[in-house]
């Protein structure tokens, strides 16, 4: 494997090892899961001369705030077991031209074949746009099948934002201090199509991990391995709570009050992220 633009080699490692983690956790079997970061700050000029260009997509949408940028993607149908052997080989570089309305995948390693970004490619430039719209210095979009909370999307009284939020915060305490401006949440909408892309788009203005309703959560942040960090805080509350029900009982957790007061000795501003209703 050669790459055509060497900077991307130590992401490409970072990559590799989450990957390698999300297999290991049983949160990408198959084609599972995708991951995207916007590149734009490692890409020169040079890196986007036109004989690299192979085909360029319409997409349905102007990604006014994604214009002139680029975003490097796994590829549809990439196997995280694989990409975290050969991430060159399963992932995509887009470019998106001035005026945000057209894609262009540009070649950048010996080993790159003829591959089309993932069929997860609406939410991703969606929620890359609105990133750079807000000025959010996120630039990795992950997105997984995070077994404990897809479970808790067959318990219909957690399908809903504010019980979702009220019952994962409460825990385990290091799920506030990550989170604390809660968990954005989605009901079950088409896979890959761009109603889930619009939806789960505005989920991310507040907060950097959000759910798919019986589909799994994606995360956002600075770096592949922040956002994979995310999703892990969050499985270990949902698995607490899943540990809890297999034992007989409906766990409690961490009360309104103490909640209140970890909030203040972390000095985090607002109310809680979810609205009290049984205090």
């Amino acid at each position: 494997m050669s790459l055509l633009i060497p900077a991307l080699k130590p992401l490409l490692k970072e990559v590799a090892r989450v990957a390698g983690l999300l297999w290991e956790k049983g949160w990408a079997e198959r084609n599972a899961g995708n991951i995207s970061i916007n590149v734009s700050h490692l890409i020169r000029p040079i890196d986007l001369i036109s004989d690299r260009k192979q085909k360029h997509h319409r997409v349905p949408y102007c990604y006014e705030h994604l214009a002139g940028q680029s975003i490097l993607i796994s590829a549809a149908g990439a196997r995280m077991r694989d990409l975290a052997r050969k991430p060159s080989r399963y992932m995509v570089l887009l470019h998106i031209p001035e005026g945000g309305e057209d894609i262009a995948v540009v070649k950048f390693a010996s080993d790159t074949g003829n591959l089309l970004p993932s069929s997860e490619l609406p939410t991703h430039l969606a929620v890359h746009d609105m990133l750079n719209a807000i000025g959010s210095e996120a630039r990795t979009v992950l997105h997984a099948h995070v077994s404990p909370l897809i479970a808790l999307g067959h318990f219909a009284e957690l399908c809903h934002k504010n019980n979702i939020n009220r019952t994962l915060l409460a825990m385990h305490p290091e799920t506030i201090f990550f989170l604390n401006k809660g968990i954005g949440y989605v009901p079950l909408v088409l896979p890959g199509s761009e109603d889930l892309a619009r939806l789960t788009a505005s989920e991310f203005r507040d907060h950097s991990v959000v759910i798919w309703e019986k589909h799994g959560a994606l995360s956002t942040a600075t770096s592949p391995t922040e956002a994979f960090d995310l999703l892990d805080i969050l499985a270990k509350s949902a698995s607490i709570y899943l540990q809890c029900r297999e034992a007989g009982f409906e766990p409690h957790g961490i009360t309104i009050y103490t909640l209140k007061e970890f909030y203040k000795a972390y000095g985090f501003e607002g109310p809680l992220p979810f609205q009290v209703i049984d205090e």
